[in-house]
């Protein structure tokens, strides 16, 4: 009825002027409300990596032969309604996203794809993937015009801006020329204003792990691509591909791109034969000097590097210097004056080594970087564990230092070797005191200390108040970390950790090791006393030794 009502206002108006003007007045319909239904066959952002879906809020350019008019919709999904207002045409042309100076004359629409893009993980930026369609009804099919290069980041955690040139001096964004072929699918005929290279970024953010997507003019790129990474300190990386490249539209070429420098554990291995190495590394046993000096190249050992799934990766330094450091905020436990060193090459040392029969473990830290310099360098807080023993050790263990998640704790073996005539039943041993924790994160609220340290607010003095929570903490109990203190399965579950009787296996309770959000990487020791006569009610005043430390680190 609206609509009627306006064709005879029109067509009432226009008698009205054609009897009173002395010349032909042109007159072009006023435009009215229409909505188009957009299919999936075109794209606003990438939904799991594969489908396409529009998003709320997208708009398109229309062109009804009189105009370029804005259409926007507030649907989101694989179809979308778009509303708007176009004069009535035989055939509508649509062109995604709305560009206020695209045009269609002539069978040619004329649009912009930007050299700058913004970075969005997982997909690209909205308003950015070129579509065109056309239409004779009220439903546009649109298809896509540009291809796209996809760049898989793997453990780059610096990276600004990754930019991509065709090594053939190839166009790879401007003002694209684009019209449909016989077959109705769309063609970049040229491109003018050209640029060679395409940059995405956010504004200088760092770009997190993920695949990051480059829309770019559809062609064969004879040469293959160059890809281009800066960091937040302008260093770059470039990774080229020499191989032709046919990209069509509608295409992917996807990259991954992992930093090489990237690793987790520097290993000098074990001499408690523990396998594989990287699981077990840098622990080391010894009775005399001899059991340590007798390793490697005369007590020099070299280092290996490995990732997350125990790869080996390979050591580089482009810049020179030297990769390892031991500045002395590291923390340390030395068990005497000399448990080995760290020669700045990368190698550990226990060529001048003493050992002293203490019944004692220690450690010492290193930070170890590979590509240092370079854009991706990784450096790693690394520890070396000794563990002295005589002949009087009434058990030893393999391994003696515990690699635990703090976040999910565990049960963890420690094969355990008995000294003969002892059993299970007669070795009784827990922990008992001089705990404490050395912290290698540098957190603020991670202090280094004991427990019963009254002046200094360390970690295990908050984990300590946790466990006691909510009647008042005994800071010097042995409690938080005793088997025999905890009678029930509810107080063992409270506790931090413990040492199981009849295994030796040492259990580290999940969420436990936790202050102020932060998970502990660092270091626990503690002495353990003993008794040999399978007397409970003794231990606490049984003999002292350190058969077992634990080190508290997320990537375990």
């Amino acid at each position: 009825m609206i609509y009627c009502r306006k064709t005879f206002l029109v067509i009432a108006l226009a008698a009205l002027a054609l009897a009173c003007a002395k010349e032909p007045v042109t007159f072009t319909p006023p435009a009215g409300e229409k909505v188009f239904t957009a299919g999936i066959t075109t794209k606003t952002e990438l939904f799991n990596g594969k489908a396409v879906y529009w998003k709320k809020n997208d708009n398109i350019s229309l062109f009804d032969g009189v105009a370029n008019r804005e259409f926007t919709t507030t649907d989101a999904g694989p179809t979308a309604k778009f509303t708007g207002s176009a004069s009535d045409a035989k055939t509508y042309y649509a062109l995604y996203p709305y560009q206020a100076g695209a045009s269609y004359e002539d069978g040619v629409f004329t649009a912009t794809l930007p050299a700058t893009q913004t970075a969005v993980v997982g997909s690209f930026a909205n308003s950015l993937n070129l579509s065109v369609a056309q239409t004779t009804d009220s439903y546009l099919h649109f298809k896509n015009v540009c291809a796209l290069v996809a760049v898989d980041l793997q453990k780059y955690f610096e990276v600004t801006s990754i930019k991509l040139e065709g090594r053939n001096n190839e166009d790879l964004a401007g003002t694209l020329s684009i019209s449909f072929d016989g077959e109705g699918t769309p063609v970049v005929k040229s491109i003018t204003g050209a640029s060679k290279s395409i940059t995405l970024s956010n504004d200088g953010a760092v770009l997190g792990e993920g695949v990051y997507y480059f829309v770019v003019a559809p062609g064969t790129y004879s040469n293959g691509f160059k890809i281009t990474l800066t960091d937040s300190s302008s260093r770059t990386k470039e990774i080229e591909e020499t191989a032709s490249v046919p990209l069509a539209r509608a295409k992917r070429k996807k990259y991954t791109v992992r930093n090489p420098y990237w690793f987790t554990r520097v290993v000098w291995g074990n001499n408690l034969g523990l396998t594989p190495a990287y699981q077990y590394a840098n622990q080391f046993r010894a009775k005399q000097a001899s059991d340590l000096s007798g390793l490697g190249n005369s007590g020099v050992l070299s280092p290996t590097l490995y990732d997350e799934n125990g790869n080996v990766v390979t050591r580089a330094n482009p810049n020179g210097g030297n990769p390892l450091t031991t500045p002395n905020s590291l923390p340390k436990r030395t068990i005497n004056s000399n448990i080995g060193s760290f020669g700045g090459s990368g190698n550990l040392n226990f060529s001048g080594v003493t050992v002293n029969t203490t019944n004692q473990c220690g450690f010492i830290c290193c930070i170890y970087t590979n590509g240092r310099g370079s854009l991706g360098e990784t450096s790693v807080t690394e520890a070396v564990f000794v563990s002295y023993i005589k002949d009087d050790t009434p058990v030893t263990f393999a391994p003696f230092a515990i690699l635990a998640n703090p976040k999910t704790g565990g049960t963890f073996p420690t094969g355990p070797v008995l000294k003969a005539g002892l059993t299970t039943s007669s070795l009784k041993i827990d922990w008992r005191r001089s705990f404490y924790y050395y912290d290698f994160s540098g957190n603020a609220d991670h202090v280094d200390g004991a427990p019963d340290n009254e002046y200094v607010d360390t970690f295990l003095r908050k984990l300590w108040a946790a466990y006691s929570s909510p009647s008042p903490a005994n800071y010097g109990a042995k409690a938080p970390v005793s088997y025999y203190a905890n009678t029930s399965d509810a107080q063992k579950a409270k506790a931090l950790c413990y040492i199981l009787p009849e295994s030796y296996r040492v259990v580290v309770n999940p969420e436990k090791w936790i202050y102020a959000g932060a998970y502990a990487n660092g270091v626990f020791t503690g002495e353990m006393t003993y008794v040999t006569d399978g007397d409970e009610s003794k231990i606490n005043s049984g003999s002292t030794f350190t058969p077992v430390l634990i080190w508290f680190d997320e990537r375990f």
